[in-house]
């Protein structure tokens, strides 16, 4: 029997500390981090992204961060290819790889697979993509409930990459996306998970928040629109960018940016530890420094 490859993963909510603590096993294995961030991938997009340092990723080497402009597309099917690609690199070098981030349907896929639908003409992608940069994706989203509302009811309203997905699948070829069977595993997984008492982890999203503001988010994000990348762009809808391109046209204060940053980012908490929580072969440990204990069962499960 082929013994497939082992996929190493540190979930999470945001804020949870899964860059300090991915740090120290990457080192403590030799090992390479992939970033399973779907905002990460951008140029540009430092402070809002809460992108590793320079030093942190002098430390240890990273792929697939500062990849691409905030004005190219960026969607699961590329972080999958993407991904591999690096995966069989590392591979090569008899390297371990470590998967970093909290863009979970990206892991989900990376380990499962999604259902297997054929790609769609190349003319509907476009186009669902023009719509998604001038109409955001609350339209979209509405077309598929329509159409498909048993996946719309799955999916999060704001998940672009998943309703632009399963609403092109159903376009091209009149059937839902769900009805396509699941890819098998490529990989055997060992996710570790940083399990923090709610009421804590919400007060380090909202102290991140203000700390994000402090550091210069809304600088950044003045920068990226004189550079020319427009404020209906699906990276510049991201939490964080959203708010500071509203408080930077004058439509909130200061106060309601921080405000509204934090609540956004706390529902998106919620919903990455649902996920989390969902997951059987997830392994949980407190926050605070890699454990002996935790190191020698990672090891053993690449014997």
């Amino acid at each position: 029997m082929i013994k497939l490859p082992v996929l190493l993963a540190i979930l999470g909510p945001t804020a949870s500390g899964k860059t300090t603590l991915g740090l120290e096993v990457a080192q403590a294995l030799g090992a390479e981090i992939i970033s399973a961030d779907s905002m990460q991938i951008y140029r540009g997009m430092d402070i809002g992204t809460a992108k590793p340092s320079r030093a942190e990723r002098a430390l240890v080497p990273h792929h697939l961060i500062d990849i691409l402009n905030p004005d190219q597309p960026y969607n699961v099917g590329q972080f999958v290819t993407l991904a591999r690609s690096a995966f069989a690199e590392l591979e090569l070098k008899k390297k371990p790889a470590l998967v970093l981030g909290g863009t979970h349907l990206y892991i989900k896929t990376l380990t499962a697979g999604l259902p297997p639908a054929p790609a769609a003409p190349p003319e509907l992608k476009a186009d669902l993509y023009q719509r998604l940069t001038q109409t955001g994706v609350a339209p979209l989203y509405e077309e598929l409930k329509r159409l498909d509302p048993q996946v719309a009811e799955r999916l999060h309203p704001n998940d672009q990459a998943r309703v632009t997905r399963a609403l092109e699948v159903f376009l091209a070829f009149g059937r839902s996306i769900d009805s396509y069977p699941r890819c098998a595993p490529a990989y055997r997984t060992f996710f570790i998970g940083i399990e923090w008492p709610r009421e804590e982890l919400y007060q380090r999203i909202n102290q991140r928040a203000i700390e994000m503001v402090e550091s210069g988010l809304v600088a950044e994000t003045e920068s990226l629109l004189n550079a020319g990348y427009k404020p209906e762009l699906p990276a510049m809808g991201a939490i964080g960018y959203k708010q500071a391109v509203e408080y930077l046209k004058g439509q909130i204060s200061k106060e309601q940016m921080i405000v509204e940053l934090q609540t956004q980012t706390r529902r998106y908490a919620k919903k990455q530890l649902t996920w989390c929580k969902s997951l059987e072969n997830i392994h949980w440990v407190p926050p605070g420094p890699l454990q002996p204990e935790l190191l020698t069962q990672i090891q053993k499960f690449y014997e």
